[in-house]
């Protein structure tokens, strides 16, 4: 491809990007089909956007690092450069601060959110470094979209990256998505979405029949969930009108994720057009964008952006002809030895009960050994102390880490430092696993039947106007219960102690560690001790009734049954003092599976969850 059309289609893509994302920003997260109308006041002033964000940092760590970049160093740039923190962003540096390395960063303590856009909207970049081959494109995105996600959230990265990457070389949207598809298993839920939305564009005449099939049949409550949200951008690809701006309304129209659902339209709509076709009908050649993360870009323009990527396409593609302002020479020469940790079982939490146990992987380059030397924080106990890596050769360590006996607290974050050559150093860690105390449990039968005279039926207690009425009272004293409501002073006495629950993340889900099948209240108990004073959030993720209690202090509640989300509610302005606090929580197992969790946050909304607490023993 000469440099020319490939710049003009790099420069498409970021401008589809950064112009369509501006339209659907104001309506992020509106799960109804809206009635939008374009105004030009839409594209006038850029707002910051998240897909665009980590996409510029990763940029650095390309031109930094070469082609063989790895997941380790997008980590670290997104953690300490991105400053907020929403949904699976959060527990990503919440993982990434206990040591817990990609790709089990973007999956531990992630149920809920490992399906979201968050990586889907980073797919651009790779496919402007990969223009044309969707492999390569597929290879790079995989490696940032592990930070934080998995599964289908994954492969929606996967997918778009290869789209995107092929739209470089043919235009056909039919066969770009039959041959981007092919890098999603075909087992997955995403690539069903994907047959049934290209059929459905085929036979539904109206926008809004395709969206209500695929509402119907993929939709989710999470307004970030990939499936709904990559069928209104199918949609708008196969059938939308050819005009970008008009064509980005219909699918903002959709709702949902509107500003990640129009960035990547827009930018697959921009590399299809190209830069100069897009600017004959609109001038976009004074687009700027905005960014959310610390950053230092060469300029807030567009266009420039657009030719710093072409600049690093062309290097890393042997493509003649492009500018040298950017990139460096040379990239810098990666590490001789490498690591990558797997945890048993993809658990990496330790307990005061239970060892952490993980395998430890080095990879040596160089023509001599590197001799390795362990250390850890906190109360930690290692099995092994030092080992040597042959030179041009690997080894496999095993590592156990245990919790000292004498120890009465642990640290969230159990961190393992393996250092090596001259002050150099690689971190991994174990996550220091919740503690519950469990009470209860508290129910009750819904008739209460005194004490019988002989050859009395307990039937007489069921008094009912028909046949049918008293067999419903009956067959629900047979076959079900109500929870019992008991003051907290009694109901955290000895003698209702079940016992001690350390679940490896940080949701308690009732029905593994607890019998009794029936509705019932429970007690949890959890000690903490905080170094310092903190002044904080807190966000508790439930699906039935619950209430929670600092130090004796109710801050949270709630008597309607949800869908289960870390952050169904939340609660600011707490004050954590400095030293031993306490976590009460009365919560209703009502149905099959009942699930409990809380994270304090830095004060503010999508900040980063608190994790220098020490767990009590």
């Amino acid at each position: 491809m000469l440099y020319a059309k490939y710049f003009d289609k790099v420069y498409g893509c970021w401008l589809g990007k950064c112009i369509c994302g501006n339209i659907g920003a104001p309506f992020e997260g509106m799960k109804q089909e809206l009635s939008v109308r374009f105004t030009e006041s839409m594209v006038k002033e850029m707002l910051p956007n998240d897909d665009l964000d980590l996409q510029v940092l990763f940029l650095d760590v390309v031109e930094k690092y070469g082609p063989e970049f790895t997941s380790d160093q997008l980590a670290d740039v997104f953690y300490r450069n991105c400053p907020y923190a929403p949904g699976e962003y959060a527990y990503f540096k919440k993982n990434y601060e206990c040591g817990i390395h990609p790709p089990l960063s973007g999956s531990f303590n992630n149920e809920v959110y490992r399906n979201g856009m968050g990586c889907t909207i980073r797919s651009e970049i790779w496919a402007c470094l990969a223009p044309g081959d969707p492999v390569r494109a597929v290879e790079f995105c995989k490696r940032d979209g592990v930070l934080d996600h998995c599964g289908d959230g994954l492969y929606g990265e996967m997918f778009m990256a290869a789209l995107e990457s092929l739209a470089f070389a043919e235009s056909d949207v039919l066969s770009l998505i039959a041959q981007a598809k092919e890098f999603v298993p075909e087992e997955s839920r995403l690539r069903a979405l994907i047959d049934d939305t290209v059929r459905w564009a085929a036979e539904e005449a109206s926008f809004r029949a395709v969206r209500e099939r695929i509402v119907a049949h993929y939709g989710s409550a999470e307004a970030t969930s990939v499936y709904q949200n990559i069928g209104f951008i199918l949609r708008g690809l196969l059938r939308g009108s050819d005009d970008l701006l008009l064509s980005t309304i219909e699918v903002c129209n959709c709702g949902f994720d509107t500003d990640c659902t129009c960035a990547t339209f827009g930018a697959i709509k921009g590399i299809l057009a190209g830069a100069r076709k897009l600017n004959e009908g609109y001038d976009f050649s004074g687009a700027n964008y905005k960014l959310g993360v610390t950053a230092k870009p060469r300029s807030g323009l567009v266009y420039d952006l657009s030719e710093e990527v072409a600049e690093l396409g062309a290097k890393l593609n042997g493509m003649e002809g492009a500018p040298k302002k950017y990139i460096p020479d040379a990239f810098e020469e990666a590490e001789k030895i490498r690591f990558r940790v797997e945890y048993e079982g993809d658990d990496p939490s330790v307990s005061f009960e239970k060892k952490g146990k993980a395998t430890l992987y080095a990879d040596n380059a160089a023509p001599e050994p590197v001799h390795l030397r362990f250390s850890c924080s906190g109360p930690l106990r290692l099995n092994v102390s030092e080992a040597d890596v042959p030179a041009n050769g690997s080894m496999a360590l095993q590592i156990e880490a245990e919790v000292e006996k004498s120890a009465d607290a642990m640290p969230r974050n159990n961190l393992v430092d393996v250092h090596f050559g001259e002050g150099k150093l690689f971190r991994f860690g174990f996550c220091g696993a919740a503690r519950y105390e469990v009470y209860g449990p508290f129910w009750k039968n819904n008739v209460e039947v005194p004490a019988l005279l002989e050859k009395q039926s307990y039937w007489d207690y069921f008094p009912a106007k028909d046949l049918s009425e008293q067999m419903d009272k009956i067959r629900f004293y047979h076959t079900n219960c109500l929870a019992r409501d008991v003051p907290m002073e009694e109901a955290l006495s000895e003698k209702y102690f079940l016992g001690t629950i350390s679940p490896c993340g940080d949701t308690v889900t009732l029905e593994e560690h607890l019998f009794f099948d029936g509705q019932a209240y429970y007690w949890l108990r959890s000690r903490f001790l905080s170094p310092c004073a903190h002044k904080c959030g807190l966000q508790a993720g439930h699906d039935s009734e619950f209430e929670l209690y600092l130090n004796g202090q109710k801050l949270v509640g709630c008597t309607e049954p949800f869908r289960y989300t870390p952050e169904n509610s939340h609660r600011f302005g707490i004050e954590i003092p400095e030293g031993e606090n306490e976590i009460i929580v009365k919560i209703k197992k009502a149905g099959s599976c009942t699930h409990f969790s809380f994270d304090f946050l830095e004060e503010g909304a999508c900040s980063n969850h608190i994790t220098d607490f020490l767990i009590k023993k």
